[in-house]
């Protein structure tokens, strides 16, 4: 993310780039160098000593502050915090294709995005198309953006792929429970704990009788653990003499199947095992999709 304040003698900048949802370097605009975040990605700058030198030679950094700079400029904005946020990177998909995406952010709002195939900008509203015509105008962009989105991507992702491997692609199945909490009325909350899974992708959702409910449920979101891995939980609420017809409908890749859990019993007939928290321990292959993202913030 590149940023200006009046008062500012030049704008400051700041990198993250992840593989996946995983942090795995760190610009540092005071030495020029993309620093290692995990341990099995320093073991690439081991093995080849000039692998950060061509990911930072792009110099991505004196880009986006001219581009901010451009902006203010073109708005007049001369007032407040100015931002520029970029988002970069590259899919592999398990049949080989490739794709690619950038999308920029002005002063906390979508900007402008790069249709691959075309090579051309796409104007998020009316009040951008003045400089998506310019920057449609700017060949060596749209070529910069291409090769290093075709190419260098791709290639960072299969080294990535290469080297961390065990970590990327591991699956960490959710140990599920399912509570119950005393309400007014007649009315009770039953609540589905998802707890230790990787990847991140979860589907979670209450069944009554067979069928998907979504009448009074509420989905917690999905949040990562300290150790890498995520929870998520939803609850519904429900009547009491109803409770039993209720269970927590999970599917996860770590779960040998689908993984159906009532108030103390498991009702799936998946062939899953599970104990009496609804953990199931069998494993599966990992996704085929991996993603690979230089996210400018």
């Amino acid at each position: 993310m590149a940023t200006w304040e009046p008062g500012w003698w030049v704008p400051r900048f700041s990198a993250l780039v992840y593989m996946d949802d995983q942090l795995i370097g760190r610009y540092d605009r005071e030495t020029e160098l993309c620093l290692p975040q995990s341990p099995w990605i320093e073991k690439i700058g081991k093995d080849d000593a000039h692998f950060w030198t061509r990911n930072t030679e792009w110099d991505f950094a004196s880009t986006s502050l001219v581009d901010l700079m451009v902006l203010k400029n073109l708005y007049n904005q001369s007032r407040g915090l100015q931002t520029l946020q970029v988002i970069f990177g590259c899919e592999l998909r398990g049949d080989n294709r490739t794709q690619g995406f950038v999308t920029y952010g002005y002063n906390g709002r979508d900007f402008l995005s790069l249709n691959q195939e075309s090579l051309t900008w796409t104007a998020i509203s009316e009040d951008n198309k003045l400089i998506k015509r310019k920057w449609d105008a700017e060949r060596n962009r749209q070529q910069f953006w291409k090769y290093f989105l075709e190419v260098t991507c791709v290639e960072g992702l299969h080294t990535y792929l290469r080297y961390g491997k065990e970590v990327l692609l591991r699956t960490e199945p959710p140990m599920v429970t399912v509570r119950c909490k005393a309400g007014y009325g007649g009315l009770d909350s039953l609540i589905c704990h998802a707890r230790g899974f990787y990847p991140r992708e979860i589907d979670a959702t209450w069944m009554k009788d067979g069928d998907v409910w979504e009448q009074d449920t509420f989905h917690g979101g999905i949040f990562p653990n300290s150790d890498g891995t995520y929870y998520t939980w939803l609850s519904v609420e429900v009547h009491s003499q109803d409770r039993e017809s209720f269970w927590c409908h999970v599917e996860h890749e770590g779960l040998q199947g689908p993984l159906d859990l009532a108030m103390g019993k498991h009702v799936s007939s998946s062939g899953s095992r599970v104990s009496l928290t609804g953990a199931d321990l069998m494993g599966a292959t990992a996704s085929a999709i991996l993603l690979g993202t230089g996210a400018l913030f």
